[in-house]
């Protein structure tokens, strides 16, 4: 049976929304999807509930508190039987709602295009309006709390004189809203226990006074209720904007309400916190007169906290905002908001505060399209320009006070980052089909995506290794990934490390994946007892020879000592296991008997030479880079790695990177026809099964030896 039409369903959305004592319906809601329970510790499997196909979604709540606005606000409590069939029907709409919206996507599907595959449904811009409204949230609650504060903070002088109170003020006061709501909630719950089971509501817990707000962070109680009464609806305000599922809702911008005397109700934390990262800047563009100052510092953040984030992986050093590439006779290439320059690798920033407008989440074909044109297109098509400039050995650098940045070496690849300020609701899905990318070998594919997850990543990832490998990998795969938004990949990459086998065209990561990403930062920013870092990637090699061969070698900024990182950060557990073990094998060789000790690796079309003897560094060198050319000949590799360690600390001394096209070479065929070449071990890539080898197990070099008397030796 076809689905009703969407706006039948939504009226009577609202007729249910609207019934005495609905908000008791919102309350019980809103204390079963949103409230996390745990024991002595946060772990990721607590925030698992967050991602359950059972709970409604905040945009899902956000619309029923909307609808209930629409009509006099009436708390008077109806009774568990009554709050518990307000609740059935109300997912029973919603389901209906979610069907209709989904019809979209096969919307004109015929069974010739099926067959044919031919059919598109990301074409429709009508379907995106499904992943936009359920694509869920990109940022966490203290995002919003605290980069507010970032946001606004060269906007204090007009928030002082118009709304008296400072930003700073502000966060530490929604912030204080949330810590009240939580203890109040608990000891309501606990109260409950002397209430008959026909009068139980949640709805008297998600209620605060201005007291207790201005007792939990130290503010005076007129400066609470200043902040308070800014994002707190008009009882008088019938939401009369809110005519379709996305249209504007005024309950997202004032989301607190009046209680009762002398007392605040807000159903969920989040939505102050959201709140005052948004509605600010729109309290500024009703005031003509400032209205293109408040523009100037919105773009001005994103570039500034887009540089701060990224100066916490690569030092300020590393990092410049604002970068001038001229040209001849006066006109520039153009000009980079934030440039990263490690090695050979670069990171081009192109940062962009536009967003989508209500218009566009209506599914209009060309108001969607061109607030992507602007938001992303641009912002790409600029980081692409800039980028093939900084590939020209040519290229000039100024600083935004003229000083000259020089490139000291030749880059090998350029990353393009594009980044917005806000929540762009399916940004990952319109990348996906409406971005244009121009192919370019040395310019890699973009990272679309805003200032959160790019905070989440340069705070998980904080070491250039880490993250430059993160971003290789994406732009090797991106384009057979699916995901509805960042941190799912990421959240998926800290787990396995990201690596898709050819047998895979396309995968599809639910966001459950990042529900431990999501507990670690919880317990690192909001100070929650727990693990600070996801178990995966960045433990699994913790206290192991190659663990503290990476960190040694994760400062370096040396292009040879860059590509060897990545190329270790691209394999797979086993292998870099049993390179660890060979470190401390041949170290101990060479320490019991002064010789020099060698082990090969080779994995798919690139190798790695270990090497520890007590030689100067000359002759050692000239043996390891002869070494690493006959390997890569053999082995028709087109990049070959050696490293040279102390036998006595198995630290790095040098190392060795050769890449180069593999060509073919009669002559050094004649050499190498008697030349005896030892054995070598084949490792594996991130996620490849089967290297399984052991130190009394066959080699798998063929030979016949145990592994620990032949190639490890």
């Amino acid at each position: 049976m076809a689905p009703r039409p969407e706006s039948q369903i939504f009226d009577d959305l609202g007729n249910l929304c609207t019934q005495a004592g609905y908000a008791h319906a919102i309350a019980a809601f809103c204390f079963r999807d949103n409230v996390i329970t745990y024991d002595d510790a946060l772990m990721g499997q607590h925030l698992l509930k967050m991602h359950s196909r059972d709970r409604l979604i905040r945009t899902e709540i956000s619309t029923l508190i909307g609808l209930m606005a629409k009509r006099p606000l009436d708390f008077t409590m109806p009774g568990t039987d009554v709050i518990e069939a307000y609740m059935n029907h109300t997912e029973s709409l919603l389901h209906e709602l979610h069907l209709a919206l989904n019809s979209e996507w096969t919307a004109g599907l015929t069974e010739a295009q099926l067959i044919g595959k031919a059919f598109n449904p990301f074409e429709r811009t009508a379907a995106l309006r499904e992943p936009i409204f359920y694509g869920g949230d990109s940022a966490h609650i203290f995002q919003y709390r605290d980069l507010a504060v970032l946001k606004y903070q060269n906007d204090d002088p007009w928030l002082r004189a118009h709304r008296k109170f400072s930003v700073a003020t502000a966060g530490r006061i929604i912030e204080a809203v949330g810590k009240v709501q939580d203890r109040n909630l608990l000891a309501h719950l606990k109260s409950l226990r002397e209430v008959p089971l026909e009068q139980w509501t949640m709805l008297a817990g998600f209620c605060f006074t201005p007291g207790e707000i201005a007792a939990e962070c130290g503010s005076e109680e007129e400066e609470v209720l200043a902040v308070l009464n800014a994002f707190t609806f008009d009882p008088h305000d019938r939401n009369a904007t809110f005519q379709t599922l996305q249209d504007f809702n005024v309950t997202n911008a004032t989301p607190i309400f009046h209680y009762s005397e002398g007392a605040f109700l807000t159903f969920h934390a989040y939505g102050p916190a959201e709140a005052l990262y948004e509605s600010p800047f729109y309290w500024m563009m009703r005031d003509k007169v400032y209205a293109p100052t408040a523009v100037k510092h919105r773009g001005d953040f994103t570039e500034s906290v887009s540089r701060q984030f990224l100066e916490r992986v690569f030092g300020k050093e590393r990092v410049h905002q604002g970068v001038i590439m001229p040209k001849k006779k006066g006109h520039t290439h153009g000009e980079i908001d934030v440039l990263v320059l490690f090695g050979d690798r670069a990171i081009v920033v192109q940062a962009k505060s536009k967003r989508l407008t209500q218009e566009a989440r209506k599914g209009n074909d060309l108001v969607l399209k061109e607030d992507f044109k602007k938001a992303i297109q641009d912002a790409y098509d600029q980081a692409t320009d800039c980028a093939t400039a900084l590939l020209d050995v040519d290229c000039q650098l100024l600083s935004t006070d003229g000083k000259p940045i020089r490139l000291t070496t030749k880059l090998k690849e350029v990353f393009p980052l594009c980044i917005v300020a806000d929540h762009y609701p399916a940004l990952n899905f319109q990348a996906k089909q409406f971005l244009m990318v121009n192919e370019h070998p040395d310019i890699a594919q973009p990272l679309v995506s805003d200032v959160f997850a790019l905070d989440v990543m340069t705070e998980m990832l904080n070491s250039p290794l880490r993250f430059l490998s993160y971003l290789t990998l994406r732009a090797q795969f991106a384009d057979r990934i699916l995901i509805t938004h960042e941190l799912s990949l990421l959240g998926y990459h800290l787990k396995r490390n990201l690596w898709i086998e050819n047998e895979y065209d396309l995968i599809v990561l639910e966001d459950d994946v990042a529900a431990d990403l999501d507990a670690a930062m919880l317990v690192r920013r909001e100070g929650l007892p727990g693990e600070r870092t996801p178990p995966g990637i960045l433990t699994r090699f913790q206290g192991t020879t190659i663990g503290r061969f990476i960190s040694a070698i994760d400062t370096s900024h040396s292009a040879p000592v860059v590509a060897l990182g990545l190329f270790l950060l691209e394999l797979d557990e086993d292998t870099m296991m049993a390179i660890s073990s060979a470190m401390d094998q041949l170290s101990e060789r060479t320490r019991l008997d002064g010789h020099q000790h060698d082990a090969t690796f080779c994995v798919g079309d690139k190798g790695l030479i270990l090497h520890t003897s007590y030689q100067p560094d000359a002759p050692a060198l000239e043996s390891l880079e002869r070494h690493c050319h006959i390997r890569k000949y053999t082995q028709k590799a087109i990049a070959w790695f050696g490293v040279a360690l102390h036998p006595n600390s198995v630290k790095p001394r040098f190392g060795v990177s050769i890449d180069y096209p593999w060509i073919q070479d009669d002559l050094r065929d004649a050499n190498l026809a008697d030349m005896k070449v030892g054995p070598l071990v084949k490792g594996k890539r991130k996620d490849q099964r089967g290297f399984q080898t052991g130190r009394n197990a066959p080699c798998p070099c063929g030979s016949g030896k145990k592994h620990k008397k032949c190639c490890i030796c």
